[in-house]
């Protein structure tokens, strides 16, 4: 089984890529790693790393030189193209990834509820809540722009993903989500309709 999730920044993707790993036994693939591996950049042990100063300034630096986002996509593409049972954590997969093998899911939440998260994650409040949304703000932009420029992708279309769960309203209950999740991938196996 081979699984893509995508979502805007804060959403669980991470998150809920290690439940699903552990839940069907999966291989867990984090397109960020292999970002910061591709780049050679070590993460700081900043809480919310992506939308802090090191990983605006990398995202930054990749708009001007995507060389980075290629080779870690191409990186990505080559683990999913080899391995059978995996879960992808990527902002790009589901777009790239041609084969129908792919189960694409989409993990929406509201821009109240992906700042709510991102708050609650970590112990030590860095960002205010103000802040913190205005960060997530400015990550989800600059990739809508990175990846229009490097792949021509459009982050907004939903069109690709067998499906779709906007978590907005149960969040705070992510035992409830990850069974929601386990549910929708058994149900999409069974019937085979991965696209």
């Amino acid at each position: 089984m081979k699984i893509a999730i995508f979502g805007l920044t804060a959403c669980g993707k991470t998150y809920h890529c290690n439940r699903l790993a552990n839940f069907f036994h999966l291989k867990n693939v984090s397109g960020s790693s292999i970002l910061l591996k591709t780049s050679k950049i070590k993460k700081s042990k900043e809480p919310h790393f992506w939308i802090g100063a090191g990983g605006l300034n990398l995202t930054r630096n990749r708009l001007t030189d995507p060389h980075f986002d290629v080779a870690a996509d191409k990186r990505i593409l080559e683990i999913a193209e080899k391995e059978n049972n995996i879960v992808v954590d990527s902002w790009t997969v589901p777009w790239l990834y041609k084969r129908r093998d792919l189960i694409r899911i989409y993990i929406g939440a509201s821009l109240d509820a992906r700042n709510e998260m991102a708050y609650l994650s970590t112990r030590e409040k860095v960002f205010t809540k103000k802040i913190l949304r205005e960060k997530i703000i400015e990550k989800d932009l600059d990739n809508f722009i990175l990846f229009k420029k490097i792949y021509n992708i459009n982050l907004m279309n939903t069109s690709i993903f067998d499906t779709y769960l906007d978590i907005s309203k149960n969040y705070t209950n992510p035992d409830k989500v990850s069974e929601i999740l386990y549910s929708k991938i058994k149900r999409l196996r069974a019937k085979n309709t991965v696209n």
